[in-house]
Formats: C-alpha cells, structure tokens, sequence
C-alpha cells in the first residue's frame, strides 16, 4: 500500500501534462480516433513473425545494407525514442518523454512528420506513463494520426544493491534493470518471440546514427550534443558502472544465460562492432 501511495504522489509530480489541462484537453479531444490493446491482442492480431528486431541508436545502423533493410521489413521490428527521424518504419515504437520543454518540442516535430508513414505501427504506453499523461487524447503529437497503442503494466524491476554482478534468483523478480531497452526486451518475451536481433546496440562510443542528418543539426547548434569527434572518443554512457547502476552489457549477458536461453529465446546482435559481440551470436541475414 505505500509502495502504490509513493508511485501515485511520484506520478503527480512528475506528470508530463497537468491535470486541469488533461480534463480540458481530454473533452477537447473526445472525437480521437485511436485504438488501446492488450499484449495478448498485440501477439494475437499484430504479431507476423518469430524474430524480431530491436532498433537501437548506434552508429552501427547506417552500416545496414538495403538488402538487410528489406529483409527486416519481412519480420516485425521495435524502435525507440529518435527512430521516426530514419525512413525505415517499424511494427512497434516507444518513446519516453523529454523533460525538457524544447528538447520535447524537437522529439515532437520528428514524429509529427511521420504521423500517416506511422498509422499501422503500435505505440506502447506503460501503465506508469498512462498515469502521467502519455495517451493519445491528450499528447496527440506523439502519436500517428490515427494510434494503434498497447498498453501495459510496468514490470518489477531487479534489485541487486551494491553487487556488481547479476545471479540467476535476481531474475525471479523480473527481467527490468535498468533503462529502455530493458523494458523493450520484456515486452518481446512477454510477446512470445523465439529470436531477437539487436541492430544498432553497440555500446562502444556515444555516436548516434543520425548525428549527421541535417534534421538533427540542431542537437549541435542548441548544444544538446557534444560533437561527434568528442562522442566517438566517449565510453557509452550505459556501458560503464556508475553511480551503484551496473553496465547494460553485462545485464545482457546475465539476462541471456539466466532467462532467455532457458527459455529457448535466441539473442543476435547484428553488428560485429557491437561491443555485445562475440559473447552475443552475430546474426547472419538470409
């Protein structure tokens, strides 16, 4: 009971859109054509295929040839975050919100270009953003023009507390540790994927795919972004231990001894810069 009270006052704090504004907005926007679905009705209706591919933002993904995008697109496939701002579009997509009001507004103008390219992906609202205000009746600009959305509980996340290693009872709780792509593997499980590729997950620098697209020129100018000379030098941020938080690579690994393979879900990583590779089987595309 306190753990739900501290969530509920958190989501009061922090809610993306202020109550007075969603009862007005909520009215305003009661003719929204948008569809809510389950995880079961999304693996039941929208799920064509057995691997999926996980779109992540490293450079790696300029590397994929059009033969590969091709093949992609004959399976299903989850970005995330920037992802509208790359022309390839994918079954599933989730985003978290940006605090910053203009940093907000420039995720907004990407995916406002892509509304009617994005009319047959499915957007994925956790519970907890629910509750702050992400729904396609009130934050119509992050969503396509007319939303298939799923809607889920947020899953528990591990506690390992000052270990800097993960054990298999960790993965009793849950799956989610730490960041979105946590959160984006769970969901695939929870979708019934026998494979899943990640493309553009290399953990090797902070270089972004689309850092030299002119539409993200501005990250630069507004200094939201270190150049990309300086980025290339970095150690990804999610790659390193700090601040208590363990690396991401190594919760993939742990993850993939401990749930996936006894589970018979295979995990492929689709660059051989991927810092996630050789301990990650490389995909080989057909």
């Amino acid at each position: 009971m306190i753990d739900n009270l501290l969530s509920t006052l958190l989501d009061l704090k922090i809610r993306y859109i202020s109550i007075k504004e969603t009862v007005k907005v909520w009215y305003r926007n009661k003719n929204t054509n948008y569809r809510m679905y389950s995880l079961n009705e999304v693996r039941n209706k929208f799920k064509k295929s057995e691997t999926v591919f996980i779109l992540g933002g490293s450079e790696s993904i300029n590397d994929v040839t059009e033969k590969q995008w091709n093949y992609i697109a004959k399976h299903d496939s989850f970005g995330m975050n920037w992802w509208p701002v790359h022309e390839f579009v994918p079954t599933y997509y989730q985003t978290a919100f940006p605090v910053d009001p203009n940093f907000r507004k420039r995720l907004e103008d990407a995916i406002s270009k892509r509304k009617k390219d994005y009319n047959d992906t499915i957007f994925f609202l956790s519970d907890r953003v629910i509750k702050r205000g992400m729904h396609p009746r009130l934050l119509k600009e992050f969503f396509s023009e007319n939303p298939l959305c799923c809607s889920y509980k947020y899953p528990e996340r591990i506690l390992i507390k000052d270990r800097n290693y993960f054990i298999k009872e960790d993965f009793k709780r849950g799956i989610v540790y730490r960041g979105h792509l946590n959160v984006i593997l769970y969901l695939l499980m929870e979708l019934g994927y026998k494979n899943i590729v990640l493309i553009g997950i290399d953990l090797i620098n902070a270089v972004h795919f689309y850092d030299h697209y002119p539409s993200m020129e501005w990250q630069f100018i507004e200094e939201y972004s270190k150049p990309v000379e300086e980025k290339r030098k970095e150690i990804h941020l999610t790659a390193t231990f700090s601040k208590g938080k363990m690396p991401v690579d190594r919760y993939i690994y742990a993850l993939n001894d401990y749930v996936l393979k006894p589970n018979n879900i295979n995990l492929y990583v689709g660059s051989n810069k991927s810092k996630l590779y050789p301990k990650i089987d490389f995909y080989s595309f057909k």
